[in-house]
């Protein structure tokens, strides 16, 4: 499947100077930079697109704290009149605009700190194109609100792994009971890339069952995977997982310039130094008790009758 990331060229000295100029409108009135910086949002350059959506996200916020302070004067418009129709313009936008410049409103409105740009967010979950998907997926990420749980889940099968990959990372900051249930569902993703961005994302879950599964992430064909997997047990494992990344010790696969053994070895000692007195000498001890149990059922277990061969 092809990556949607892409190598960021060099800018240009045109791309400069409209960095520049974003730079500039950054520090202006908001009326006179969104008037600006939205054009800007369909610039060529990735890096002036970039640039203008944090910066439009900026003047959009600067309006909405004169909103909630400002006087409003009968004989022009108000600071909420002009939000509101930025986010009547950025609607539009997103309805007709090119990929690249949807990307950039998915990243403006990942900055706002507003209902409704939360609301335009999950509608650009659905879009056509998986870069904008993934954007949106980003801004998400940023908004943390559990309203959009649902949706983010339901984006959790996007056929695309970059998708899926954001997705699964905006779901382990919400914090909530149902994010971390898409999250759990998530871990058997057939790509690495989400897998291990589920193992990342558990850190925000210090429960038993994040612990499982961690656990089983350790045992992961890929590297990465495993690697990270050991790395999250480090901050919310206990005595129960000491096992499994003793195991996990002896692996002395190069990832990320150290040793998968290396990582779950540093793991154990922070587990180790968290950890200590008899009550968690007896919560490792219940622990690998269970899984000796589990193991010894599953040895008993009859072997699965094979159906007759058909006749003929």
């Amino acid at each position: 499947m092809q990556s949607i990331q892409t190598t960021q060229p060099r800018p240009s000295e045109q791309s400069l100077e409209r960095l520049a100029a974003v730079h500039r409108l950054n520090s202006a009135m908001p009326a006179a930079a969104i008037e600006g910086l939205l054009p800007l949002l369909a610039d060529r350059d990735p890096l002036v697109r970039s640039d203008a959506a944090r910066a439009l996200a900026l003047a959009a916020e600067r309006l909405g704290k004169r909103a909630r302070t400002s006087v409003v004067v009968w004989h022009r418009p108000g600071d909420q009149d002009q939000l509101q129709s930025l986010l009547r313009q950025m609607e539009r936008r997103a309805a007709l605009a090119e990929p690249e410049e949807r990307e950039a409103l998915a990243e403006t409105l990942g900055h706002m700190r507003d209902h409704r740009a939360t609301d335009l967010l999950v509608a650009m979950l659905a879009d056509v194109h998986a870069r904008v998907r993934s954007a949106a997926a980003d801004g998400l990420a940023r908004t943390r609100d559990p309203l959009t749980v649902a949706a983010l889940v339901a984006a959790s099968a996007d056929p695309n792994p970059w998708v899926r990959r954001a997705v699964v990372s905006a779901l382990g900051p919400i914090q909530t009971a149902e994010a971390q249930v898409g999250l759990l569902q998530a871990v058997d993703d057939t790509h690495p890339l989400v897998r291990t961005a589920v193992a990342r994302s558990l850190a925000h879950y210090p429960q038993a069952r994040s612990r499982q599964a961690l656990e089983r992430l350790c045992q992961d064909i890929d590297p990465g995977v495993r690697l990270t997997a050991a790395q999250t047990l480090g901050q919310i494992g206990d005595a129960g997982s000491l096992d499994e990344l003793d195991a996990l010790s002896a692996d002395t696969t190069v990832c990320s310039g150290t040793t998968i053994g290396e990582t779950a070895a540093a793991s154990i000692a922070e587990i180790r130094r968290r950890e200590r007195g008899p009550r968690a000498t007896l919560r490792r001890l219940y622990h690998r008790s269970r899984r000796t149990y589990r193991a010894w059922r599953e040895s008993k277990q009859p072997p699965s009758e094979s159906p007759p061969a058909p006749n003929g």
